[in-house]
């Protein structure tokens, strides 16, 4: 079982996935490790850019057309800091975005706040007897125009692992606690905007089967009303000159977290992910050239008829190509 050839060579394919959900699905190292030999690198920084058709996070199109996306990563001594940026390269004129209550009357006061919640009520009791579904939330198109930021994610975490169980002496477990700041700056202010601050940990099991681990990840958030969690595999695989990837997540939600991202009173499960990356060397040292495909929809039947009546997509495959530095 040759685990630890995995980690050291599989990690330059899988280092940088951009990823379009919660959970983290790229191979780390360089953190702290218990048991084997308790080696680790004690630095490592690597860099991507990439075009992808589309710009997406946590299940939803920002932007539904060509993107940039540039991500950087350092780590030292287990510390690490990410980097993740989304640009528009294309111009989207139908991309939505949530706003707080009204989008054209913020509640200021306690009067027009009052105001605000008798009238959802009402809208709450109109639908109950009229058998249209209320939404509860409020979308608004806004055009995204190129050259604009529609995401930013940064992102600070420990990586723990635990080696010397198998008898090859390579990594067991993973263990990665973190805090991640998201935003998208393109939008006007609302509250995913200016209060996604999720603090949790992620889990990676190495199975007795070379190549395949399972995973699983808790969020809160510390800003708003919100949890979000997700288990997943991943599979690594060489076949030279090609390093391959493939990770397939399923993620939930608390309510309001389904408020937020599909304007749904549901709990529980939220969307799927299906991905696939392959890794080829250039022809200059520590330069790599890779292709990415990410498949997601959205799981519950509720989620999604929301999302058709509020004009968004509840299944989209997102595909990139770019190249990767890792020094």
């Amino acid at each position: 079982m040759n685990i630890t050839a995995r980690i050291t060579t599989l990690s330059v394919a899988a280092a940088t996935l951009a990823s379009v959900q919660a959970m983290d699905t790229s191979l780390q190292g360089g953190g702290l490790v218990l048991g084997g030999d308790g080696k680790a690198p004690v630095w490592s920084v690597v860099a991507s850019a990439d075009l992808a058709n589309k710009a997406m996070d946590q299940g939803w199109v920002l932007s539904d057309d060509a993107t940039l996306r540039l991500k950087a990563g350092a780590r030292f001594y287990g510390f690490g800091l990410t980097a993740f940026g989304q640009v528009a390269v294309g111009e989207d004129r139908n991309a939505s975005y949530r706003a707080n209550g009204n989008p054209r009357v913020e509640p200021q006061n306690p009067a027009q706040a009052y105001a605000a919640y008798i009238q959802e009520a009402q809208q709450r009791w109109v639908a109950q007897f009229s058998g249209v579904p209320y939404i509860n939330a409020k979308y608004v198109s806004r055009k995204v125009m190129p050259g604009e930021l529609v995401d930013l994610n940064l992102k600070l975490d420990y990586l723990l692992q635990i080696n010397g169980v198998y008898p090859d002496g390579g990594p067991f477990l993973q263990l990665i606690p973190h805090f991640e700041w998201n935003t998208y700056p393109y939008q006007p202010s609302n509250d995913l905007k200016k209060d996604q601050r999720w603090l949790g940990a992620d889990m990676w099991w190495a199975t007795p089967l070379a190549g395949v681990e399972v995973g699983a990840n808790s969020d809160w958030n510390v800003a708003m009303p919100g949890y979000r969690g997700a288990a997943a595999m991943r599979e690594f695989y060489q076949a030279a000159p090609f390093d391959l990837a493939f990770w397939q997540v399923v993620n939930w939600g608390s309510t309001s977290y389904h408020n937020y991202w599909a304007g749904s009173d549901h709990r529980g499960l939220t969307y799927g992910n299906l991905g696939a990356r392959a890794t080829v060397p250039l022809a200059w040292v520590d330069w790599w050239v890779y292709g990415q495909a990410d498949w997601t929809y959205w799981l519950s039947s509720e989620d999604r008829d929301r999302m058709s009546l509020l004009n968004r997509d509840a299944g989209d495959l997102q595909f990139a190509i770019g190249i990767e530095f890792r020094p």
